[in-house]
This record gives structure tokens, C-alpha cells and sequence, in this order.
């Protein structure tokens, strides 16, 4: 390295998050999906590494599938701080969002530890490459997006 080469670069900059194939709207993703639901942001967690928002706990509002409404679920954003990380630290307490979760198999302990999170049995996580979830501006406008949902899914069967 010479005085004329670039700077060195961090690891989340030069392994950018690669995503092969189509880039699925909420809307597909919901279809998809083994859960989907309409909740309301309670809490955040960050990871154990300090790079970022991990989890959030949510408060379930209307489910299009899976969790019970009412229930409060954890949401793991297992790639926080890598460069496919989605940016969980963006909604705020009492934020009204539409998720489409998954339920992963159990992860090993060392991508856990690697990653500074702690996924337990039950919880839910975002798929990376696509969107899978979206900020609501109020309760009304996610029960109108939600009943479309729907709608278009019994129009496709």
C-alpha cells in the first residue's frame, strides 16, 4: 500500500449484501410468507455487538396469518450489522408497521454470537432481499392495506 492507495475498507463496506433473483414486494413477500401481520412497535433491542437494532417486540393488531392478535412477538433482524442489515432502527416506539415474518430453523450458536443476537424458539425474522416490512402512517391506513391484501389473495385462488 503506497501513499497513493485508497484507504483500507471495513468489512461492511466491501461485502456489500449480494441478492440473486427478484426483489419481492411487501405484498408478494405476504403471500409467501408462513406469517404476516399488523402491529405496533413496544420495544427495540440492540444486538450484543452494538451494531444496531436486533429485535423489536410488537404488539399484534390485525394478523393476516399466523401470530394471535393481541399477542406480542419478537422480530429478529438476524443480519444487523452486516451490510444486509434492515434497518429495524428506523421504526420508533408506537410505530405502526405490516410485516411479512418468517420462522427460521434454529440457528447455530456461533452465527448468533457472530452476529450478537439471541433468537429463541417462537420468535419471528425478516427474510433479507426484498420488502419485508413497511411503516404504516396510522391504524386505518394499515386495516385498509391489510383487507386488500387479503382481497387480491382470495381473487388469486
Amino acid at each position: 500500500a503506497g501513499p497513493h492507495s485508497p484507504p483500507a475498507r471495513t468489512p461492511r463496506e466491501s461485502d456489500a449484501c449480494s441478492c440473486v433473483g427478484g426483489w419481492p414486494t411487501l405484498e408478494e413477500a405476504v403471500r409467501k410468507a408462513p406469517a404476516a401481520v399488523i402491529a405496533r412497535v413496544v420495544a427495540q433491542g440492540l444486538s450484543t455487538k452494538g451494531t444496531g437494532t436486533a429485535y423489536v417486540d410488537v404488539k399484534v393488531l390485525d394478523s393476516l396469518k399466523g401470530p394471535k392478535l393481541g399477542a406480542t412477538i419478537r422480530v429478529w433482524d438476524i443480519m444487523v450489522g452486516s451490510s444486509c442489515d434492515s434497518g429495524l432502527g428506523t421504526l420508533g416506539t408506537n410505530s405502526i408497521v405490516a410485516f411479512s415474518l418468517q420462522r427460521d430453523p434454529p440457528l447455530d450458536r456461533a452465527f448468533q454470537e457472530a452476529m450478537g443476537i439471541a433468537v429463541r424458539p417462537g420468535d419471528y425474522s425478516l427474510s433479507a432481499c426484498g420488502e419485508y416490512y413497511r411503516p404504516m402512517e396510522s391504524e386505518a391506513v394499515a386495516r385498509q392495506w391489510a383487507s386488500q391484501v387479503r382481497k387480491r389473495g382470495k381473487d388469486s385462488k
